[in-house]
């Protein structure tokens, strides 16, 4: 399940990932990202994510596809990234990235710092 969060700032797109993501659920995220990466500004990336979903195999392609016709632009254009979980690996994944993506600023807080990583991703 994907769902986009409201966190009341047009520069930052937010979202809640949890259980499995169908090929439908990702092309509406995908399609969001287009949107933003077509307005050619800066933007953060939020994500909730109880548990690592399942990626259903079409999803996974959709994914997949984006990732190699829009990388460089998406990486040109995100500012920050802030990933909320209570997923050890997740939260070493997201500070791996904020040592190797360029001009990106990844962080991860657990679920119980919340409300800090929605002001941190909106400031």
């Amino acid at each position: 399940m994907v769902q986009q969060i409201d966190l009341a700032a047009s520069h930052v797109l937010a979202f809640r990932i949890e259980k499995e993501i169908s090929e439908k659920e990702m092309d509406q995220l995908l399609s969001v990202i287009r949107k933003k990466l077509e307005q050619k500004g800066d933007f953060n990336l939020y994500l909730e994510l109880s548990e690592m979903p399942k990626i259903k195999p079409d999803a996974f392609w959709e994914g997949l596809k984006f990732s190699f016709s829009s990388l460089g632009e998406y990486l040109k254009q995100m500012r920050k990234g802030a990933v909320v979980t209570e997923k050890e690996w997740l939260r070493k994944a997201a500070e791996a990235e904020d040592k190797i993506l360029p001009g990106v600023d990844e962080r991860s807080f657990s679920f119980s710092e919340i409300d800090e990583a929605r002001n941190w991703i909106k400031n």
